[in-house]
């Protein structure tokens, strides 16, 4: 697992899902509606700061897990 600081890029509600855009500069990734449930969260705000953990699965670098780090 890997961690990586980065903002929201977008979050699209009726979609149920987001991408984050990393600090280092790395593919932004998708952030999916039940990781953000399994986290606590109900939606992400374009801009917020962000810690998320990273696993590959199935061979795809995928979001496990989120913080926010500023409001």
């Amino acid at each position: 697992m890997s961690e990586k600081i980065g903002r929201v890029r977008i979050y699209q509600v009726e979609k149920g899902i987001g991408w984050i855009k990393f600090e280092d500069g790395s593919s932004d990734l998708p952030i999916y509606y039940s990781t953000l449930k399994k986290n606590g969260m109900e939606l992400l705000k374009t801009g917020e700061k962000v810690l998320v953990y990273i696993e590959k699965q199935a061979g795809v670098n995928e979001i496990t897990a989120i913080e926010k780090l500023d409001n």
